[in-house]
Formats: structure tokens, C-alpha cells, sequence
């Protein structure tokens, strides 16, 4: 009866109207009573490419315990965002497989799909307020790694995605506050940090269940900004930002959810070739394009496994192509002067690689003098093609 009575005052309670969307204020108990996170949300360790080891959350902090733990190596932990899966979401098995093939990381992958993928009530609103039991809920485990006497705890770092980057801040904040500021996370990567309901020029704040990600929340705080004002954050709020492409639309993207991916595309990319993206301190992207930056300094974005930190705003260019965005020294170049290829030809009109804005087409500067279009699938499959090919024949020259 206490129940059945629960349900009713939940589904009559007050009903607003925001942006168009009915607000059913009393589904959030409704909501947070389906499902405990501890045993729901699952943490999946994978000491190498081939093997991965499954635990409740609750139970997180046993990992320390698994024989293919190294205790002697740092530990990353990968939060993926809304509608992703800690399994099989493109996201985590990229930059799981990034780390894996280094071999020099503790992988472990948050998989919160329980409830990323929860539609009761409004969806994206409703698994916020989900995404802070979890949230909390990895930073006790975490303390409880402390608690145990394992000095390991101390090479601990968070890289989340979209809300999982929102849940990264939040799970160094919470933390700190449990642990009194004896556990502080020594880095967090927040990958295009989840925009809508966080930031504070959005119109859009319905039911905020936590605050932003900042600069307070680990020792160190980089954010990589591929969606901002949209999917992702614009602001600067980490010790250092970085906006590729002018941090909003990527090339050759033709949506939102595109250019919100790239974020941890750049990130496991900036894993397998570490300091590959060269990037420059800047007020802005105009200044940056217009090279009214040029005598500032340089950093690397994403990845660092050397200790380095850079602090400020960043911009930098990026190759139109997923398959090989790292431009290095390029990268720092005004695009109005001229792009370098992967074939090592140079191209001035980079308007139509879509710098500015997103193209569908780009040039195939290998069919004659007079360019033909070719849409921009069929040139990135073209890349795709030619790596395998470059890695075919360097393995051919190697074992000659």
C-alpha cells in the first residue's frame, strides 16, 4: 500500500512546460528508485587486448586484487557518455585498445549503459541525475582503494567523454570531500564535456543535479572542446583548453553528434602518437588563423605520459580526415596560407576542407590538374587505404 501510494503522489505531482518538453517533476523518484548502481553499473578491467574482467561497482575496489592488476603502473579509468556502453561503445573500445597497445596504462572502463540509456521521464535530464549516485559512487570505491593501504591509488586518473566527462569532475570532487583532501585525482581528460544542463550560457537548465567540471577538481584538468555551445562546453574552465578547429564544428563533419565524437577520436589518437598535436596559446581562433599569435607558446594536446601540463588556451588545426587528424608543426599554420597533405603536397584552398565550416566535398588532388570532387566518405576511406598500404609496405621493407 506505501508503495502504490508512493507511485500516485509521484505521477501527480507538479507539471511544468520548459522549451516545449512536459517536466514531470515527480518521475525523478520513480526514476531513482528502479535499479541500485552498485550492482547495476558495471567496471570492466582489461589488463590486455584480449581479456577483460567484469565487477559490480560496488565491488570496484577488488580490482587492485586481480592478478593482472600492476600495481606498479598508472591507472586510467574511461567514463563514456550518454547512450554509449562500456563494452562495446566505439568510444571505449578505441581508447581501450589505444592504452592496450601501449601496455604501459591499467585500463579500466566505467560502464554506466544501466541507466545511460534510461528513457523514463524525460531521457538526457533523468540519467543526469542518475549519472550523480554513480558518479559518487566510484569515488567511495576509489577511497576504499586508499583505505586498503595500496599506494597505487595515488597514479589514478579519470578520461571521461561528453557526460562522462562531466561525471570525471565530479567523481575528483566528491573525492576530495569524502577523503577530507587526502586523495586528490592527479589528472582528469574530459573529452568535449557535456554542454546542456552545464553550461552556463545555455538556455537550457531544467534539473541540474551537479555542477561543471572545473579546474578544482584534480591536480591537473585538461578539456578538448570539438562541439562547444552545443553538444559539448565552449568555456575555458581547466587548467587548460584546447579547441581544435575552433573547438565547435570539426571538417568534415556534417552534425553535431560527429563533431562532439572527435573529441575522443583526438584523444586516442594523441595516445598512439604521443605530442602529435601541436598546438598554440591563443585569446581566439580568429587571432589564432590570422597569426596574431605566432610568437606565443606551443604545447601538445591530449596524452601526455611525461609529466607534461600545459596551462591556458590552445588552438590548432587538424587533418580533414579521422584516419590521420595529427598535424603536428602544420597544425600551428594559418589556414589561409596552406595545408599539408599526407601525401606531402601542399593545398592553399583550405576553405574547402572545412575549417570554417562543414563541407561535404574535398579535392582529389591526385587525379590531374584539374581537381575533381569526391564526397568525403570515399576520401577517408581513400586515407584508410593508403595507411594499410604504408604499413603493408614498411612491413615488407623491414623484414627484407
Amino acid at each position: 500500500m506505501r508503495l502504490k501510494h508512493s507511485l500516485l503522489t509521484s505521477l501527480l505531482a507538479f507539471v511544468g512546460s520548459i522549451n516545449g518538453w512536459i517536466i514531470i517533476d515527480g518521475i525523478k523518484n520513480v526514476l531513482e528508485s528502479v535499479g541500485s548502481v552498485g550492482t547495476n553499473v558495471k567496471v570492466l578491467f582489461s589488463p590486455n587486448l584480449y581479456t577483460a574482467y567484469s565487477y559490480n561497482l560496488e565491488n570496484m575496489h577488488d580490482i587492485v586484487h586481480n592478478g593482472g592488476f600492476d600495481r606498479k603502473l598508472p591507472t586510467v579509468i574511461y567514463i563514456h557518455g550518454y547512450l554509449g556502453d562500456g563494452e562495446f561503445d566505439e568510444s571505449v573500445m578505441a581508447v581501450r585498445n589505444a592504452y592496450r597497445e601501449e601496455n604501459n596504462q591499467n585500463f579500466i572502463a566505467v560502464d554506466w549503459s544501466a541507466f545511460s540509456h534510461f528513457t523514463v521521464g524525460v531521457p538526457y535530464f533523468n540519467n543526469i541525475r542518475k549519472l550523480r549516485q554513480i558518479c559518487e559512487e566510484i569515488a567511495v570505491q576509489l577511497d576504499k582503494i586508499r583505505n586498503q593501504g595500496c599506494s597505487c591509488y595515488k597514479n589514478f586518473y579519470l578520461v571521461g567523454h561528453s557526460l562522462g566527462g562531466q561525471c570525471a569532475g565530479l567523481v575528483g570532487r566528491h573525492l576530495k570531500k569524502i577523503s577530507n583532501n587526502h586523495f586528490v585525482i592527479s589528472k582528469i581528460y574530459a573529452l568535449d564535456p557535456a554542454g546542456p544542463d552545464f553550461e552556463t550560457k545555455s538556455i537550457i537548465h531544467l534539473h541540474k543535479s551537479f555542477d561543471c567540471i572545473s579546474r578544482n577538481d584534480a591536480d591537473y584538468v585538461q578539456i578538448i572542446h570539438t562541439n562547444g555551445n552545443r553538444y559539448g562546453l565552449s568555456e575555458s574552465l581547466g587548467h587548460a583548453d584546447f579547441y581544435p578547429n575552433g573547438g565547435m564544428s570539426q571538417p568534415g563533419c556534417k552534425s553535431d553528434v560527429c563533431s562532439h565524437t572527435f573529441a575522443w577520436i583526438f584523444y586516442q589518437q594523441s595516445i598512439r602518437l604521443e605530442g602529435g598535436f601541436l598546438a598554440r596559446q591563443c585569446d581566439s581562433y580568429d587571432n589564432f588563423q590570422m597569426g596574431n599569435c605566432d610568437l606565443n607558446e606551443i604545447s601538445f594536446m591530449g596524452f601526455s605520459s611525461n609529466g607534461t601540463r600545459p596551462t591556458g588556451t590552445y588552438f590548432l588545426r587538424t587533418h580533414p580526415s579521422k584516419f590521420g587528424p595529427a598535424l603536428r608543426e602544420e597544425g600551428l599554420k594559418r589556414t589561409i596560407s596552406y595545408l599539408i597533405l599526407e601525401d606531402g603536397s601542399k593545398q592553399t584552398n583550405t576553405g574547402i576542407y572545412g575549417f570554417r565550416a562543414p563541407v561535404s566535398n574535398v579535392t582529389n588532388l591526385n587525379e590531374g590538374n584539374s581537381p575533381n570532387e569526391i564526397p568525403l566518405d570515399r576520401y577517408n576511406e581513400m586515407l584508410h587505404r593508403q595507411h594499410i598500404d604504408q604499413n603493408r609496405l614498411q612491413d615488407e621493407n623491414s623484414s627484407e
